[in-house]
């Protein structure tokens, strides 16, 4: 049986969909009266792969007496809430404002450590292993995590190139990918799953979070754009103008910036962080994500609303499919 311990230490490993899901969570946790310290091990673009080697190369480094390999030690150093002088850099010549998955794992005694795969390979379970296992076996070496998690992100957006990923994938099935894949790793490991990608699927077929594109009034092929289409009912950052800097020239003379449409269909916005985080909250502390009280700038209190009854029955429908999946 599980005992949630006060305050609650709490360890992310992955990439910037973990970030996305820790940008209201904190906030969410203490007003609601909870006790937290929160680090992020989370590397852009990461992989479990990737973060399995760094942090392999660095106890091998330390048993041979040498420093963590700067290459392992792209960590931040930010913990929610902040605290003072941590890290010293890990590797040598390294910045004080890195450190590694090593030094990050002996910073606490972690309570709950979380498992996110890279977005690219989250669909693949083959993806998985053997490098949960390792993250696994070194959580275990060096912390007395009681509680382990598999994040289960979200698909991407119905606007992205799904073909591009994977012949003949669609959001549903790359969220079946995910979907079974975490649910191994939770198998072999004995983890709890944090359903986000359900929640963002319930979301998709919920107004006001039904996407619509693309928007018939604007020009997507337009030059030099100086705003982004219309993107009602989105979780995703989706379309926006970005700022082009050309690289520069000798003569005659170095090329103009100019702007450009560009399209993260992957990463969380607003919304989709708010509900991201507030299954994490209904999961790591046993709460309806409907008693949440936070509401960011960002959102109004009629959107965290609903997005608060869409995480509640995502978690409570995973639930029910475990109960079921157990008695079988």
């Amino acid at each position: 049986m599980y005992t949630r311990p006060t305050p609650m230490k709490f360890l992310t490993i992955g990439n910037s969909l973990s970030n996305d899901a820790m940008t209201y969570f904190p906030a969410m946790a203490r007003a609601a009266g909870h006790e937290l310290v929160h680090y992020g091990a989370n590397i852009g673009g990461w992989s479990l792969e990737q973060h399995a080697a760094g942090l392999i190369a660095c106890e091998e480094a330390e048993a041979a007496g040498q420093p963590a390999p700067p290459s392992a030690c792209g960590y931040g150093t930010e913990f929610s809430p902040p605290r003072a002088g941590f890290g010293t850099g890990g590797a040598a010549g390294a910045s004080p404002t890195q450190i590694s998955l090593l030094q990050a794992l002996r910073a606490e005694r972690w309570d709950v450590v979380s498992f996110q795969q890279v977005t690219g390979m989250s669909f693949r379970s083959e993806t998985y292993e053997p490098w949960t296992t390792q993250l696994v076996d070194a959580v275990r070496r060096h912390t007395p995590a009681t509680r382990l998690l598999a994040y289960q992100i979200w698909p991407y957006r119905e606007d992205c190139p799904f073909a591009n990923y994977a012949p003949g994938m669609t959001q549903q099935s790359m969220y079946e990918g995910i979907r079974d894949a975490c649910a191994g790793i939770a198998t072999t490991h004995g983890m709890d799953t944090v359903p986000a990608g359900l929640a963002f699927q319930i979301a998709r077929a919920t107004p006001p979070w039904v996407f619509s594109f693309p928007d018939p009034a604007f020009d997507y092929a337009a030059e030099n754009p100086t705003a982004a289409p219309r993107q009602p009912g989105s979780l995703n950052i989706g379309w926006f103008v970005a700022e082009v800097i050309p690289p520069a020239a000798s003569e005659p003379a170095s090329p103009a910036p100019f702007r450009q449409l560009a399209l993260d269909y992957k990463h969380a916005n607003p919304a989709g962080k708010y509900l991201a985080g507030a299954v994490f909250f209904e999961t790591l502390f046993g709460a309806s994500a409907e008693t949440i009280t936070y509401v960011p700038p960002e959102l109004t209190p009629v959107q965290c609303a609903s997005l608060r009854a869409i995480a509640h029955q995502a978690c409570t429908r995973f639930a029910a499919a475990e109960r079921v999946a157990a008695a079988l």
